[in-house]
């Protein structure tokens, strides 16, 4: 490994065959890498860069630099709009570029990464992109391709373009609310848009919620299956119905229609809202509310608590030590021996078969 570095007046730099340090400092330079893993840095100065083959990192520094890769995997930095950064692999390597500046990949560049805090936009190309952040209000979009943008601070806006792209928020470690029309609230780091996206995954651990109680409007109404992490929204004007993955969430609100929603193996809180909705606990000790509507509730597995709500409900404890409340107009309650449950309703009515306690609200 070699360190080569250059002095005040412009340098021609040319590494080895091995990983070399070529240091331009002032000056207009022309650095050359070489075969191996190569760190390249201009300088002020107006300079120009080539990696040449290996994974080689390349930052031109302050002005008006060009930038050229090769065969690797390799990194740009770039902090000026007329940079000129171009990838000559045509033939594979995952090339990134940082930048601190608003910029758009060219062809064969992988990846962006935005650096600093100040409001940046980014986008991809045709490839599978990924595209991540900084903490400033950023707008980024995939273009063409499988693309992932991987969420940070600040109120950002996420267009996948065409192909399944993924909005990952797995790395801020923060609960996150999915909210009509694409919001995404970052549990006061933020709020972000997402449109043309096809999965949303929220950080594992966090009680991640899906509220559709902000609709588009009356007639959009919910399916949503969190043990197969779907999210299908029905009635969208000019859209009729749009289906997402969802992955690592936890609760949901549904809207003012007739939602079917169905939980997973872990501690479930889903509320319907109004509409006469079907709600499925699964597994996990979950907490269930009609609200208000003739609602169907099945607790599952599990110590499930059924909220009934206003209208005339189905209440299905399920296996476990479940809680039953019905409100207002007499609930229909359904039991098996081997389940043992808690009742609670506004009105008088008999003791059903199996219920231990009859509660009065």
């Amino acid at each position: 490994m070699a360190t080569v570095n250059g002095d005040a007046i412009g340098n021609i730099l040319v590494g080895t065959n091995l990983g070399d340090n070529l240091f331009g400092f002032s000056g207009d330079d022309i650095l050359a890498g070489g075969l191996g893993d190569d760190a390249l840095e201009g300088g002020s100065g107006n300079d120009v860069l080539g990696g040449g083959d290996g994974d080689d990192r390349l930052d031109g520094g302050p002005g008006f630099d060009v930038m050229v890769g090769g065969n690797g995997d390799d990194i740009y930095i770039v902090d000026n709009v007329e940079d000129v950064v171009v990838e000559t692999d045509f033939n594979g390597g995952s090339d990134t570029i940082i930048s601190s500046v608003d910029h758009q990949l060219g062809d064969h560049f992988e990846g962006i990464v935005l650096s600093g805090n100040g409001n940046l936009d980014a986008s991809g190309n045709s490839l599978d992109n990924g595209l991540v952040g900084n903490s400033g209000r950023n707008q980024m979009f995939g273009l063409g391709g499988d693309d992932s943008f991987l969420a940070s601070a600040g109120d950002d806006r996420m267009d996948g373009g065409t192909g399944i792209d993924t909005v990952d928020y797995t790395m801020m470690n923060t609960t996150i609310t999915l909210r009509a029309a694409g919001e995404i609230h970052k549990d006061g780091l933020g709020v972000d848009r997402v449109t043309d996206v096809e999965v949303i995954a929220g950080a594992a651990g966090r009680n991640n919620q899906i509220n559709a109680s902000t609709s588009l409007g009356s007639p959009v109404f919910v399916n949503v299956n969190l043990s197969e992490e779907t999210l299908r929204v029905n009635g969208i004007p000019g859209v009729e119905a749009q289906l997402l993955t969802v992955r690592n969430f936890v609760d949901v609100v549904g809207t003012s229609q007739n939602d079917l929603i169905t939980g997973n193996a872990l501690a479930n809180n889903l509320s319907g809202g109004t509409g006469n909705d079907f709600i499925d606990g699964a597994g996990g000790d979950d907490i269930l509310n009609g609200d208000a509507g003739a609602d169907s509730l099945f607790g599952g597995q599990g110590s499930d608590i059924l909220f009934g709500g206003l209208g005339s409900d189905l209440l299905v404890g399920g296996n476990g030590d479940d809680t039953l409340l019905g409100y207002g107009l007499y609930p229909r309650v359904r039991l098996t021996p081997s389940w043992v449950a808690v009742v609670a309703t506004s009105l008088p009515w008999e003791m059903p078969p199996m219920v231990d306690i009859i509660l009065p609200l």
